[in-house]
């Protein structure tokens, strides 16, 4: 919880409680002064979110109604300690869900970032909502927010409606909104981003401002993902079973990720015009592509398709058969917690069901090992030994709950971006060897 809506909530808990014990308030004003004060702070200073939503209400019924009136006890403390009960409910989903702060940057430029929407002249590809991260010259002003683009809708992420994360529009990311790039003497590489299903390209905002401040425009894809587009059955995706499970992510590779490799095969066609701001200032023959989930898989099977990409970063995406085949440049695959992990530890990580899960992550990993295998050379496969599949999202710093037991969202969040970055600067930049980073939350197993 911010300041001053931790004041207000806590002022209304001890107004409520002081009513609970038949106190009296023998004015108003005393009143108005105890609850508004901290509110019009925390309006003008913070600004409003739903998750406060019955302390709002109930600061409003408090000053409007008068309690004191009331002669029935037991009714008015039944009332009273209803009341309560709300209040405390929405302080918990306050800070269950947090208008949470970014880490900060360790990079060696300042970041801008720009929100932008494709358009095919010929009409033959869908409209795609892009947005980048790119070196500035910007140093100081007002951080862009997590969620400001009204034509982007969260609706559907993690199977949520829009208005859970109407909170968004109040965290600060660490990029300037801005159109001033560094006129470097060298152009920029260029790192695009795929996203998981049922997610959105906002997902890893803290990765990828952070490659963009190491030297990249880094170019985030929003694939429109929905069920009802593709014709697929929405119990397959919540049965938990294994054949229903397998079909699943079978119809989500055969069906969603040739669209997806077709949104990013498209989007770099179109940011090459001339027209576009940052145009001049990117290396097309120096391109790397990111994906998270099924982004992942839609990263590697693109990376097949275009010859212009130099390298690829799968994390803990599928791997389809076609890529086993024909991957023949430099990879890097990133995975969660191993499914060989005793059956007691998996236990703890809160899994639903945990034959289910290592059932189908040994289903992933034979694609990843037969890709590696193949591409021996080219290929490196690290496991992240504390992290779940959606750790390596911002999840952990929207939903503070949702992170696995034994995963540290910051030094973890550090150590990503920066075997990422390394990987990136290696396999794009050409600047050094990858070097394996030695650490105690790290399996290195090719």
């Amino acid at each position: 919880m911010r300041l001053f809506e931790f004041l207000l909530f806590i002022e209304v808990c001890l107004v409520i409680l002081w009513l609970v014990a038949n106190r009296r308030i023998r004015s108003k004003s005393i009143l108005a002064v105890v609850l508004l004060i901290p509110f019009g702070l925390h309006y003008y200073l913070e600004g409003i979110r739903w998750q406060m939503f019955f302390i709002y209400a109930i600061s409003l019924l408090v000053l409007v109604v008068n309690i004191n009136r009331w002669r029935n006890t037991i009714f008015r403390k039944v009332i009273l300690l209803t009341v309560l009960l709300c209040v405390l409910v929405s302080g918990a989903v306050g800070i269950l869900i947090p208008v949470f702060e970014f880490p900060e940057l360790v990079s060696k430029y300042k970041v801008g970032t720009y929100d932008l929407t494709l358009k095919d002249a010929r009409g033959k590809h869908r409209d795609v909502l892009v947005k980048f991260w790119f070196p500035t010259t910007q140093k100081e002003g007002e951080y862009s927010k997590y969620h400001q683009n009204e034509e982007r809708s969260l609706d559907g992420l993690m199977g949520m409606p829009n208005f859970v994360f109407g909170h968004l529009n109040l965290v600060e990311t660490r990029a300037y909104n801005t159109m001033e790039v560094i006129e470097d003497s060298s152009k920029f590489p260029l790192v695009i981003y795929s996203h998981g299903a049922a997610s959105t390209n906002l997902d890893n905002t803290a990765l990828l401002q952070e490659i963009a401040g190491t030297g990249y425009v880094v170019m985030a894809i929003d694939h429109d993902f929905s069920f009802e587009r593709y014709g697929l059955n929405r119990s397959d995706a919540t049965t938990l079973t294994f054949d229903a499970q397998k079909k699943f992510i079978q119809d989500l590779v055969q069906k969603v990720v040739p669209n997806q490799v077709n949104d990013v095969l498209f989007s770099l066609q179109n940011i090459k015009s001339k027209d576009f701001f940052l145009a001049d200032h990117i290396n097309f023959e120096q391109v790397a592509l990111i994906g998270h989930s099924l982004g992942g898989t839609t990263a590697t099977v693109a990376g097949v398709e275009s010859q212009s990409v130099k390298s690829v970063i799968n994390i803990d995406g599928p791997i389809s058969p076609e890529s086993t085949e024909e991957f023949d440049r430099p990879f890097l695959y990133i995975s969660s917690f191993s499914p060989e992990l005793p059956d007691d530890v998996l236990k703890e990580k809160n899994l639903p069901d945990v034959e289910l899960y290592q059932k189908i992550k040994k289903l992933e990993l034979e694609g990843v090992k037969k890709l590696v295998e193949k591409n021996t050379l080219g290929s490196h496969w690290v496991r992240f030994k504390n992290a779940g599949h959606m750790d390596f999202t911002d999840i952990p710093f929207l939903i503070p709950i949702m992170t696995t037991k034994g995963y540290d969202k910051q030094k973890e969040h550090t150590l990503k971006s920066r075997v990422i970055i390394d990987f990136l600067n290696f396999s794009v930049k050409e600047s050094h060897n990858f070097i394996k980073e030695k650490n105690h939350s790290l399996e290195w197993i090719q």
